[in-house]
């Protein structure tokens, strides 16, 4: 048999379809210029790209330029599985100059721009919405310039969910990202001609027709193609026999059996005809009927016999033909040549050549990769490559390339497509390994990096997959339907917490939570504590109840604690170091929220234990950033610092440029608690730099509160002389415009109410410590114009933490609403009327006793903080009366004894606010301000009040005993 040549048997045109033919060709000639939709639906091998190729010579007739057309669509390709995709392919093949779609290209690489640096995901799904309405925009522009054609192949691929999974989620189809832009956009297209085509049971078909009915305008028509009828079969086999005469040698008897045996499928039609010219004798194959009329041979049995024939083809052929049976995702040289390393790249170029010609085998336009026939590929599958390990070589090999290539890849579409394709071949090699080593690490990777594309492929790769080898048992021994189904459960609510549609997460979570099907109530250790651990952090977000919160995570833990691998190497691991680690983290946030620092870092460290031990990078640098603002906010200067640079080290390294901005800005706030502020101001600027670059916004009000609280920091700094008082007011003046835009931005375009909060406290603070200022250059009118404004914004920010809640908040900034009126000169019952709502708001339990503090199993630090805060202000009020007035002896030693108390508590209480020595500085600078006015004879008696007071209250003292000794130029008491 000669098999180096093998003709392509295909006819030009199509043969017969006319009824299909004369509607293309009314649509594409509509006088109206409306926009046609025309879906064909047919079984594998009818002759649908056929009908969609056909459109070229029909286009062509009436003169090049009068229509733009892309290449075919094909869904069979796993890129056409994200709308960016698709949209790519329509922009480049419609407008490969770049003179249409230049609002489009700039808003995408806009896009694809904060995507990568990690922008919050409720920004980018705004950026999604306005990439449709760019998208349409140009879109339509260029249609008024010539009519469009689009033609999308392979559509019974479009996106899909498994059934169980949709019924308990209650997924729309308006969540599945590709069957969502096709259906909103298609209706949409002016002036264009769409044809689709696709198997049964043709998903798209309902939705469209009714979108097109809503908008009154396009028209859509469905077409259910069946086999060539005899006479157009007929006509077939006289087309080709004017391309090759060999054909008008098999008998007309003959081409009737063979026209009952196909059904009239042309790619069946072209596969026995292509074996003829092989020099097979057709009549073999298709003997005559028998006596009563039924074909001798069944339809399974010539299926067999023509796989044989080909099997048995000399190489290279044969060899050819199985690497196009099992490289699904394309063959080309590179991958040809890895395959047989023994060729040389001329020789896989000639043999991919040869294979062209087979009328089975498709080239896609663009590249050198060659495919097989949807048709053939199932006939492989049925009687060649029935067994499918036994081909586990060869996918090992085609895995390893893939991975190869994705070792060397820049581009990130590159980069999808690979990992997409690497998920193909090693789910052929083990489905098992496939799944938690490939689909499961990457998709949750791109679920958190809003990466959609990615997401949406690999999801659809996974599905198609399993849907493909649903009869195969070996596949559903090695990765049971429900390990996959319940992952996807879980990965739902994922895909709406990072979306921000955080009611629709809680939904879908509690449904899981609550379903009776016997899949969802799985004892499955990872599958539950995925799903608890999901489910608090999305309850997190919407106010819930702390206990519920960490009741769900705490059932979380224990159960991956618990669970044990089966071996070193179980690929299940990594999920559950990773799912630990959230927990862990989601932990610390909760007791971070709630004001209990030391708890969060003790929650924190066990997260980012877990996380490097499984070298989780980007939720580590997430939590080392949580964890480096609970040690500032507790006044743990140096411990911040470490942790957040080693944060603001894996983000660059990560190209996580939003985080990066995040914990920039962190690092700033660390460095002002530490009474850094020029250090910290230069961290939150390059943090605004970050933010306005990626263009997000509540990046930019963070960085401005930051810049806000460095600024009025460094303006404090002219009571020392580091700075002039004309300094100082300049820094005061850019506080106050930094904080007016972080105000605009968190009362109209990001409702946080806990940034409002510090927006609006910190411009107390700032009116506040600009008033005083004013004070000190005598200029009253004009302080206590200031003073007015740092009461309204203090009282602004009492209103916010009221009505959400925040009493830790409100304290603060009742405590400040308290320090205006002191330093205005307020009547005292005023101060203390602000003063006696801070003691309102502190819990009892966090009081001094006569036997010390109470047992807290974790505290809230902040209230320890406040009182410390209070008994200090207290203690100056006294101070001053003592020393700034005249007083009788015996009332100067009252006032005495009563600042000398207070002053105690206040050390006592921001000692067990921070074990941190930083901490008390500024008490202790403030308390020897004041002490070394008094008289070495009564600061001698105040010595000894304050160590009875520690030996009565069970508490150390020492700090503040040794400041007093060295007030006093005393030596320590010894022993």
């Amino acid at each position: 048999m000669e098999t180096t040549k093998p003709f392509a048997l295909r006819t030009d045109r199509v043969v017969g379809r006319s009824s299909e033919v004369k509607a293309i060709q009314e649509a594409l000639v509509d006088p109206t210029g409306r926009t046609h939709i025309l879906y064909f639906i047919g079984p594998g091998g009818i002759g649908k790209t056929r009908l969609l190729e056909e459109t070229e010579y029909l286009t062509a007739d009436w003169g090049r330029g009068t229509f733009l057309y892309t290449g075919i669509i094909d869904l069979y390709h796993s890129e056409f599985h994200s709308v960016g995709g698709i949209r790519a392919a329509i922009a480049d093949g419609l407008d490969p100059e770049n003179r249409h779609f230049q609002a489009y290209r700039e808003r995408r690489q806009r896009f694809e721009a904060q995507r990568a640096a990690g922008v919050a995901p409720e920004v980018l799904k705004q950026e999604r919405r306005e990439l449709i309405r760019f998208f349409l925009a140009d879109y339509n522009r260029m249609a008024q310039e010539r009519r469009i054609l689009l033609r999308f192949d392979t559509m019974e691929l479009v996106q899909y969910e498994s059934d169980l999974v949709q019924e308990v989620c209650q997924i729309e189809r308006e969540a599945v990202e590709v069957w969502d832009w096709l259906l909103e956009v298609l209706a949409q297209l002016e002036h264009t001609v769409v044809l689709l085509a696709g198997r049964p049971p043709a998903p798209l078909r309902t939705g469209l027709e009714a979108r097109c009915r809503e908008k009154e305008g396009p028209v859509f028509r469905a077409f259910d193609l069946e086999g060539l009828t005899l006479e157009e079969s007929l006509a077939y086999f006289e087309a080709l026999a004017s391309l090759e005469p060999r054909v008008g040698e098999i008998p007309g008897d003959v081409r009737r059996r063979i026209w009952s045996y196909t059904g009239g499928h042309p790619i069946r039609l072209s596969l026995v005809i292509d074996l003829a010219l092989g020099g097979r004798e057709i009549a073999d194959l298709f003997p005559a009927p028998g006596r009563e009329g039924k074909p001798a041979v069944g339809r399974d049995e010539i299926d067999e016999q023509l796989m044989d024939e080909l099997v048995r083809l000399p190489s290279p052929v044969r060899d050819m033909l199985h690497y196009l049976a099992l490289a699904r995702k394309g063959l080309g040289v590179e991958l040809l040549q890895h395959l047989e390393p023994e060729w040389s790249v001329e020789q896989c170029r000639d043999n991919l050549g040869r294979m062209r010609r087979f009328t089975f085998v498709k080239p896609r336009p663009g590249t050198d990769l060659l495919f097989l026939h949807d048709e053939l590929h199932e006939l492989f599958d049925r009687f060649v490559m029935r067994e499918r390990q036994h081909y586990r070589r060869t996918y090992e090999s085609i895995a390893a390339y893939c991975g190869e290539k994705l070792a060397q890849a820049q581009d990130l579409e590159g980069r999808r497509t690979l990992k997409t394709n690497r998920l193909y071949y090693e789910l052929q090699v083990d489905p098992w390994e496939a799944f938690w080593r490939c689909y499961v690490p990457w998709d949750e990777e791109a679920v958190r990096a809003f990466d959609t594309d990615l997401d949406m492929r690999l999801r659809d790769e996974l599905l198609r997959f399993l849907r493909e080898t649903r009869e195969a048992a070996w596949v559903s021994r090695r990765l049971p339907r429900d390990v996959v189904d319940r992952d996807a459960a879980v990965r739902w609510v994922r895909r709406h917490l990072i979306r921000g549609e955080h009611q629709r997460a809680v939904e879908i979570g509690r449904r899981i939570l609550g379903s009776d099907r016997d899949v969802f109530r799985s004892p499955d250790p990872l599958y539950r504590a995925a799903l608890q651990t999901a489910s608090a952090e999305v309850l997190v977000y919407t106010g819930t109840d702390e206990t519920e919160v960490m009741g769900l995570l705490d059932q979380a833990i224990q159960s991956l604690e618990s669970w044990q691998p089966e071996g070193e190497q179980d690929p299940r691991t990594w999920w559950q170091m990773r799912v630990l680690g959230r927990a862990y983290n989601n932990r610390g946030y909760v007791h971070w929220q709630a004001g209990r620092n030391g708890a969060a870092i003790r929650e924190y460290k066990r997260a980012v234990r877990y996380f490097r031990e499984a070298d989780i990078l980007d939720e580590m640098a997430e939590t080392l950033t949580n964890m480096g603002f609970a040690y500032a906010r507790w006044g743990h200067a140096t411990e911040a610092e470490a942790f957040l640079l080693d944060a603001i080290e894996l983000e660059e390294r990560l190209g996580q440029e939003f985080a990066r901005g995040l914990s920039l800005n962190t690092l700033g706030l660390a460095y002002v608690f530490d009474n850094a502020p020029l250090q910290g101001q230069r961290r939150c600027e390059e943090a605004l730099v970050l933010f306005e670059q990626l263009e997000q916004i509540r990046g930019i009000g963070l960085a401005r509160n930051g810049l806000g609280l460095a600024l009025r920091k460094r303006a404090e700094q002219w009571k020392v002389g580091t700075y002039s008082p004309e300094d100082a007011e300049g820094f005061f003046g850019e506080a106050v415009k930094h904080l007016e835009e972080a105000e605009r931005i968190f009362t109209s375009e990001v409702i946080e109410p806990v940034r409002l909060w510090e927006t609006c406290n910190e411009m107390g603070s700032t009116y506040c410590d600009w008033g005083w200022l004013l004070l000190h250059q005598e200029r009253a009118d004009e302080a206590q114009g200031k003073y007015d404004l740092a009461v309204e914004y203090l009282q602004k920010s009492v209103k916010v933490a009221e009505e959400h809640g925040f009493d830790l908040c409100a304290a603060d900034s009742f405590d400040d609403l308290a320090q205006v009126c002191a330093d205005r000169g307020a009547p005292e019952p005023e101060v203390e009327r602000w003063l006696d709502k801070v003691r309102a708001k502190i819990p009892e339990e966090y009081e001094l006793t006569r036997q010390g503090f109470r047992e807290i199993a974790d505290p809230v630090e902040g209230w320890w903080l406040a009182l410390g805060k209070l008994h200090l202000g207290y203690g100056v009020r006294a101070m001053r009366k003592a020393t700034e007035r005249e007083v009788s002896p015996e009332k100067k030693d009252r006032l005495l004894d009563e600042a000398t108390d207070h002053y105690a508590r206040a050390v006592v209480y921001l000692q067990q606010y921070s074990t941190d020595p930083h901490v008390l500085s500024v008490t202790f600078k403030s308390i020897y301000r004041r002490l070394k006015t008094v008289r070495a004879d009564r600061l001698e008696r105040l010595r000894r009040r304050i160590a009875d007071f520690a030996q009565e209250h069970r508490v150390d003292l020492d700090g503040l005993l040794g400041l007093l000794d060295a007030t006093l130029g005393l030596e320590p008491p010894v022993g």
